[in-house]
């Protein structure tokens, strides 16, 4: 996820092959592009994206791509039967992708708890 992130900072620096794109018709595909993988796994995949395009400037393959992977990431790590939400929203400040997932599994496993609670001192049972 940090590479994700990490590629999705340096797709906003400028390029000289910048061009105009939809940033809400992108997030429509990503979500398109992994239907089949959260009906497989009994997720209900959930969008608000507005029926207007959200123009930003960048690379249409690179943003593309980007968005795929953060999805389907997310549809990956995301339980069977669990609830995925996909928000899109554009002001004169910029365009907000946010997603918001439900997951029952979401409980610390008692080793991975152990591990977290000695490297960071807390204690809770």
């Amino acid at each position: 996820m940090i590479d994700i992130l990490n590629d999705l900072a340096r797709s906003a620096e400028p390029d000289n092959s910048d061009e105009l794109l939809d940033v809400a018709e992108l997030c429509r595909n990503a979500v398109g592009d992994v239907l089949s993988e959260a009906d497989a796994k009994s997720i209900e995949l959930s969008e608000q994206i507005p029926p207007i395009p959200l123009m930003v400037t960048g690379d249409s393959n690179k943003l593309g791509l980007l968005l795929h992977r953060f999805v389907s990431t997310v549809v990956r790590f995301t339980g069977c039967g669990n609830r995925i939400h996909l928000l899109i929203a554009g002001d004169e400040l910029g365009v907000l992708v946010l997603i918001r997932r439900r997951d029952d599994r979401c409980a610390l496993e008692r080793p991975y708890a152990r591990n977290v609670r000695h490297r960071s001192g807390t204690a809770w049972n």
